[in-house]
């Protein structure tokens, strides 16, 4: 925990900056490690660097480069921060000083060798079919809907907790004729070939991109929703959990499969399902391409590219469908229909039963006027006076 005025500094800066709320969880970590290893306050150490300023002392000899130094080892040496995380926190520690209009002495290069670097991981180190099908059989309905959803849609975690139920309606549209949650469940759960186009913010970036699930994770999502026992609306979440908790529950499914890993990271989480995504789909000679993959995942087109060309979600789909089983758990291929032909067949399937019980109708109104001219004829005392 910080200090509470530390935590009224904390909230001065995500006003200033409108910064959203996860990025404020990691500012918050930011400080606490910050204070803990400097043994000061924010607030003090903010008054410390703006006296020695004041004070007109050369930067080089300023008490704020030990303390930055010293922060780095103890992120290295004491918290076993990777490369990358050491990185990462001290930008956002610099971020801070920078908003309190510090001057920032220039600290020496880091010795990369001497930081804890992780395994690189290879196409054979990922998560395989078996091993995620084998945490699908042991999960219950939310965590199956969101495996099945992540590997096939290889949206981030930040993404897939913060989808809608009416992101989830409008993605399948084309495949139903309603805006209420409950019918669209009851249209969808008969179709076993929807591939949905999801309309996706990019929490990093703030952008929005498109990508698709697979059928089967479709099927789990319909069964998910049908499992909740909240009254379902359309602003609540597709998947309730959190980003946290989301955490738990994979390091939870590791355990029960005896601790698969790769280096100190768990095997089952939510990147490697993404590194699986995009490994799988750009496999094979008719594979998507890498851009094809980013646009898949959301990452950011250069600004050039931005401004110039737009990604068209029905044709990527196209090759999305070509590639599909490369993303499938419980099947090895499954028969997609467009909607276009999904629609045809519903609309052929409705005709059938309309023109069925037109003719039962019929056969019905028939029957009962044959009856209707036996009763006002006495046909039948007549035939049975002669014998008939």
């Amino acid at each position: 925990m910080i200090s509470k005025e530390d935590e009224e500094m904390l909230q001065e800066l995500v006003q200033a900056r409108n910064i959203r709320h996860s990025t404020m969880i990691r500012y918050s970590t930011i400080i606490k490690y910050y204070v803990e290893s400097q043994g000061l306050s924010l607030h003090e150490l903010i008054t410390e660097a703006e006296k020695e300023e004041d004070e007109g002392i050369r930067l080089k000899n300023r008490t704020l480069k030990k303390r930055l130094i010293n922060h780095r080892n103890y992120l290295i040496n004491e918290r076993n921060y990777s490369l990358i995380t050491v990185q990462k926190t001290m930008t956002g520690l610099r971020t801070i000083y920078n908003h309190y209009e510090i001057e920032l002495p220039k600290i020496p290069k880091l010795n990369e060798r001497s930081v804890k670097n992780f395994e690189q991981i290879y196409y054979d180190d990922l998560p395989t079919k078996d091993l995620i099908r084998k945490a699908i059989n042991i999960s219950k309905p939310l965590m199956k809907a969101i495996i099945l959803f992540i590997v096939s849609s290889g949206c981030a975690r930040s993404e897939t907790c913060s989808l809608k139920i009416q992101d989830f309606i409008e993605a399948t549209s084309e495949y139903h004729n309603s805006n209420d949650i409950y019918d669209v469940l009851d249209e969808l759960k008969d179709q076993d070939n929807i591939v949905p186009i999801f309309h996706v913010c990019r929490q990093k970036t703030n952008k929005y991109y498109y990508t698709f699930c697979s059928p089967e994770a479709v099927t789990a999502i319909i069964s998910y929703l049908n499992s909740r026992t909240d009254k379902l609306t359309n602003d609540k979440k597709l998947f309730q959990i959190n980003k946290n908790y989301l955490n738990v529950k994979f390091q939870e499914l590791n355990e029960q499969l005896g601790g698969p890993s790769k280096g100190c990271y768990c095997l089952l989480r939510t990147h490697m399902l993404r590194k699986f995504h995009a490994s799988n789909l750009a496999r094979g000679e008719n594979g998507l391409s890498l851009d094809e993959i980013d646009s898949l995942q959301g990452r950011t087109k250069d600004n050039v590219r931005k401004s110039y060309y737009f990604d068209d979600p029905k044709e990527l789909r196209k090759k999305y469908l070509r590639n599909i089983d490369k993303v499938l758990i419980n099947n090895e291929t499954v028969k997609i229909d467009s909607p276009e032909v999904a629609a045809l067949r519903k609309e052929a399937a409705n005709l059938k039963e309309e023109n069925e019980r037109i003719r039962n109708e019929i056969d019905d109104a028939v029957t009962s006027r044959i009856q209707e001219v036996f009763n006002e004829y006495k046909i039948n005392e007549i035939l049975n006076k002669h014998g008939l």
